[in-house]
């Protein structure tokens, strides 16, 4: 924003802080108000981004609640826990974690627990806008199929199958 000084040389000005959403006023400058001279003045006030609730990222198997992703740095399966200091306002992308799950394909994604939602993709890419309160998005997986396991159980020396009528192991 520009003042205009035509005809003002001498004259007072004022110039005030502006409601900016998401911000807060960190400095007012003390030539905030002044007099119109002949060289050219800046007026500059500095602004904060506010702090936003963090984002909280589930894995889950379906019908679960154990988490099943190992964040970077983390020694152990927990949820993503993306810090909303400083970023109200700002968006943050969220994508399965299917690559890095061993064993487990991606089936959907929850966000009920996240008001801030903007757009969500078929492969679960989620864009979340940080909001005041905390927000939750939970990933959704399912084990993947192995082969099937065949057991015989013959007589010693043939391939002759002994019928069992006993309780059979399922492991």
């Amino acid at each position: 924003m520009t003042l205009n000084g035509t005809g003002k040389l001498g004259l007072p000005y004022t110039t005030t802080t502006q409601a900016i959403p998401n911000f807060t006023v960190v400095t007012v400058p003390a030539n905030q108000n002044g007099t119109y001279q002949t060289g050219a003045q800046t007026v500059t006030y500095y602004y904060k981004r506010n702090d936003a609730g963090n984002i909280t990222v589930n894995h889950y198997e379906v019908g679960a609640s154990t988490q099943l992703y190992t964040p970077s740095g983390a020694a152990a399966p927990s949820a993503e826990v993306f810090d909303g200091t400083g970023k109200l306002g700002l968006s943050e992308t969220f994508v399965n974690r299917e690559a890095d799950i061993a064993n487990y394909e991606y089936v959907s994604v929850d966000t009920s627990g996240a008001p801030g939602l903007t757009a969500t993709g078929g492969s679960g890419q989620t864009n979340v806008t940080y909001q005041t309160g905390a927000q939750t998005v939970t990933y959704r997986y399912r084990r993947k199929n192995a082969a099937n396991i065949t057991v015989h159980h013959y007589e010693d020396g043939t391939t002759t199958e002994l019928l069992y009528t006993g309780r059979s192991s399922s492991s």
